[in-house]
């Protein structure tokens, strides 16, 4: 630049120098035409200043401009600087104010959402949410729950609240989407790392709307005790509404908030709802405990009753009819005792089901037998209908059966009046692949069930009326008992009735039908007279009244039987001669020592005779961990108290020919 500014002064001089030399040579004085050559060196110096003082001047303004472009430079970005930061002040501002808001929102939202756990949450929820929509500005916020169906995850809108705080025709409740598979493992992976800032799925937001109202919306995850249990959908009718990683902690945390209130007011539900049952329960066995002691009393009292009758009359007849009450009331002690036993296994979830060849027109007799008697003292007419073309031996547990159907019949016969009828059919409703399906039925017309009183029926300690225990007696647990069995069995019991008029309950079983004949379970008196002659037993029973009725009980089978008083003294007796017994029978609860470990000790003795000889227990623990600690300890069978004669007869067959 500088190169050019003298290249132009110079081009000024040049013109004006040559012109002079160019007189000078035609022979013009220069000094007459113009000046004297000193004048024109003069000339020349001055034009040379000038020139060279035009160069400076434009060098020195060319660096003054730079420096005033440089400062105008500086100062606009100075200006643009101060601008660009004034405006990410107003953004921080704003970003405060948002975050200060929902910071606000959340806690107003706290103090609605654990002011009062008592309430029921759909109660507070839609207002807790409002604080929310006021504080994003947004048109809609809506609390999703998570399930599962069928393997998936669903999502259901449990509350929402729309535009003016007021839920629209968008939001009606319930709906509910399935999210994706993806979602639920991302979603934990991502709270476990705390990289909540990516809590934003786009793909969500067609999902969660029903209408394309929605331009632009913020999906927070909720995850609860490293569960996904959620969503907070805030949705917008514009775009351009974005979170930053900040305020989305913000919104988890107030998903999190609604969720653990949510779950705070189900709990404490919950928690009411149990008390209320326990104290419903409570009362219930409360009048159940006075029933079962009305229950047990009665026949108590005609035992103690009819045996002072039976010691003081002189009257055979007198003492025969003394003997049958006793007998009977005893029946129905051990009938009330048993019910609660089979509660008490119900409730263990203890009661356990066997699978045996039996007939059902045997099992029909038992029923007979074990009721008629009740019907023919109200002059009731029992009839019974039994199919013909039911297969003869079938596979089940007739006990358990047998006892529902005593139960049913003996309900039928109590709530029918005096000549009433009552009738029992038992038909085949088909056999496919060797399985029969088999109705029993149970009809009375007795005084029937109201409606509203229908669904007590199968309650534990309910009775349809409460006046019906006073009036008719029973424990209340026994359609209890029967609807478990019949379930066990893979049935169901169902009842018809109309009030004044009678009832029908009936339930259907799917049955094995068997090859193998049926054996009759109770022999005749004949046969088993001396059937046990020859052998010796050893009882282990330390109460003398049992020790008495045992072996008065076996006297007509010939079985010799020693005595000892508890387990200490069997396992002596036994030690002294083993080759003396053949079967030992062997109670558990004794003084000294006990029947489990007397079977021990007497299967650890040294010889072969201890280790191959029978040992029935026989004793009143029956739960199922009673049976077992029996076999562990050694014994080969179980029998329970009360004593049945006949079981002990037919268990002492099975056992005696292993010897």
């Amino acid at each position: 630049m500088y190169i050019r500014k003298i290249l132009a002064a110079f081009s000024i001089t040049t013109p004006l120098s040559a012109a002079l030399f160019s007189l000078s040579a035609r022979g013009v004085d220069t000094v007459d035409f113009v000046f004297s050559h000193q004048t024109v060196y003069v000339f020349l110096g001055l034009i040379i200043a000038v020139a060279l003082f035009g160069l400076l001047w434009n060098i020195v303004s060319v660096k003054r401009n730079r420096k005033v472009e440089k400062q105008a430079k500086e100062l606009t970005e100075a200006r643009n600087e101060i601008a660009a930061n004034l405006e990410a002040i107003e953004q921080s501002n704003k970003k405060l104010s948002r975050q200060g808001n929902l910071l606000s929102a959340i806690n107003d939202m706290s103090v609605i959402l654990f002011a009062d756990s008592v309430q029921n949450w759909q109660n507070f929820m839609p207002q807790a949410l409002c604080k929310m929509r006021s504080a994003t500005s947004a048109d809609s916020v809506s609390l999703w729950r998570n399930s599962k169906l069928d393997g998936k995850v669903y999502s259901q809108r449990i509350a929402a609240v729309g535009s003016d705080n007021c839920p629209d025709p968008d939001l009606e409740l319930p709906y509910h989407i399935f999210l994706p598979d993806w979602l639920g493992d991302d979603v934990l992976e991502k709270s476990r790392g705390g990289d909540t800032s990516k809590f934003q799925y786009k793909e969500l937001g067609s999902l969660l709307r029903k209408t394309g109202s929605t331009q632009s919306h913020v999906i927070t995850p909720i995850v609860v005790n490293a569960e996904f249990w959620g969503l907070l959908a805030i949705m917008y009718a514009t775009d351009g509404h974005e979170y930053n990683h900040e305020e989305i902690q913000l919104l988890w945390q107030a998903g999190i908030a609604c969720a653990a209130s949510v779950i705070t007011s189900e709990h404490v539900h919950n928690l009411e709802l149990a008390i209320e049952q326990a104290e419903e329960s409570s009362k219930a066995k409360s009048e159940f405990l006075s029933r079962m002691s009305h229950e047990m009393r009665t026949p108590l009292n005609a035992i103690i009753g009819m045996s002072e009758l039976w010691e003081k009359t002189g009257d055979q007849k007198q003492a025969e009819e003394c003997h049958k009450q006793i007998f009977f009331a005893s029946k129905h002690l051990l009938g009330v005792i048993n019910d609660v036993l089979d509660f008490s296994k119900i409730e263990a979830r203890k009661l356990e089901l066997t699978s045996e060849p039996f007939a059902v027109s045997e099992l029909i007799e038992k029923v007979d037998a074990v009721t008629s008697a009740q019907a023919i003292e109200k002059h009731i007419s029992f009839i019974k209908n039994i199919d013909k073309s039911i297969p003869e031996s079938l596979i089940g547990d007739e006990q358990r059966l047998s006892q529902v159907i005593v139960n049913l019949v003996g309900n039928a016969i109590k709530f029918t009046p005096t000549s009433g009828k009552v009738s029992l059919s038992v038909s085949l409703k088909g056999i496919v692949d060797d399985i029969a399906e088999i109705m029993f039925s149970v009809t009375d017309n007795g005084i029937g069930i109201a409606d509203e009183k229908k669904s007590k029926l199968f309650e534990a300690f309910e009775q349809a009326d409460g006046s019906i225990s006073r009036r008719f007696g029973g424990t209340g647990i026994g359609l209890t008992i029967s609807k478990y069995i019949v379930n066990l069995m893979g049935g169901d019991i169902s009842v018809r009735s109309r009030y004044g008029k009678g009832s029908t309950f009936s339930f259907t079983l799917k049955l094995k039908v068997s090859d193998e004949p049926v054996v009759k379970s109770t022999p005749s008196y004949e046969q088993n007279l001396g059937v046990f002659r020859g052998k010796r037993a050893l009882l282990a029973e330390d109460v003398d009244i049992n020790r008495v009725v045992f072996s008065a009980l076996l006297t007509d089978t010939e079985l010799a039987i020693d005595e000892a008083k508890d387990g200490e003294e069997a396992v002596a007796m036994f030690s002294r001669d083993p080759s003396k017994y053949d079967i030992i029978y062997m109670d558990i609860h004794m003084p000294v020592m006990d029947g489990y470990e007397a079977a021990r000790r007497i299967r650890a003795l040294d010889t072969g005779k201890a280790r191959r000889i029978p040992i029935v227990a026989l004793t009143a623990d029956v739960f199922k961990e009673d049976v077992d600690k029996c076999f562990e300890s050694g014994m080969n069978a179980h029998l329970g108290k009360p004593i049945d004669v006949n079981l002990i007869i037919a268990k002492t067959k099975e056992l005696l020919p292993t010897l």
